[in-house]
């Protein structure tokens, strides 16, 4: 989905050069509430007219933390009613800009252009199918590289993504009481052994809905789970589908597929 400024750390060129004007080195942190979710220092370097920026960024999904020191240069314009407005100066395209951003899994303090952000105002429609097409490149990379956990795992968080779009848009419409939503595991190893099974049945010669829709009941629209089930039991992996696990009286929903 597309980075926002709402959702980047933000650094004011007038905040910070009020600071350095009573001291040439503090830090700048930003919260949610009370509590405090980033840090970083600077220091006014006179010499060369700019703000050394040093901190740690965190380590996310597969990413290591990472120390950061850069340099950002200051330049100067009249004001209007007397003296000079600073600006910092982009490290990367070089343009005067009064702020610089660093969106979520980005180590650099940026222009909003260098970094390709919007407005959350901007990123209704791409929110609706950012995520689809985002679901359609992890598929793709999963051709490309095979089954790797790196490839499968992005395949899954992009599938988690676009199916909490779809649900939202299936609880916005005028049909939400006839479609059921779209439920993704919890949890990479579950949707992981699903997919596996699924490619089982299917190099077993059997048919995808072989066992046919899942007879338990979704939490979320309080109907039919219908994904595929695992066995003759009526269940899905998801709500618990393994031999002997709640198992119902068979389930006359299998289709009648032959195997060869």
């Amino acid at each position: 989905m597309p980075q926002t400024v709402e959702k980047s750390l933000q650094l004011d060129v007038g905040e910070l050069t009020d600071a350095a004007d009573d001291s040439p080195s503090g830090t700048a942190s930003w919260g949610s509430g009370d509590e405090t979710v980033a840090t970083i220092g600077w220091q006014y370097l006179s010499g060369r007219d700019g703000f050394l920026l040093s901190y740690t960024t965190s380590g996310g999904r597969r990413r290591e933390p990472n120390d950061v020191s850069e340099f950002v240069e200051l330049e100067y314009t009249p004001a209007n009613f007397g003296g000079e407005r600073p600006w910092f100066t982009c490290p990367d395209c070089g343009t005067r800009r009064g702020k610089l951003y660093k969106p979520p899994r980005r180590d650099r303090f940026r222009c909003r252009e260098c970094h390709g952000l919007l407005y959350e105002s901007q990123t209704y429609t791409s929110r609706l199918v950012e995520p689809f097409e985002e679901a359609d490149r992890a598929k793709e990379r999963v051709k490309e590289e095979g089954l790797t956990e790196d490839a499968l795992r992005d395949y899954y968080e992009a599938q988690k993504e676009a199916a909490e779009v779809a649900n939202e848009r299936i609880a916005d419409s005028d049909y939400s009481e006839l479609v059921n939503d779209v439920e993704i595991p919890e949890t990479f190893e579950a949707w992981a052994r699903q997919l596996f099974e699924e490619v089982e049945q299917r190099l077993l010669g059997r048919h995808y809905l072989a066992y046919g829709q899942c007879e338990a009941t979704a939490k979320s629209t309080g109907g039919r789970c219908r994904q595929p089930a695992t066995g003759d039991h009526g269940k899905c992996y998801y709500h618990g589908g393994a031999d002997g696990v709640g198992a119902p009286e068979g389930n006359q929903n299998a289709a009648a597929v032959d195997v060869e």
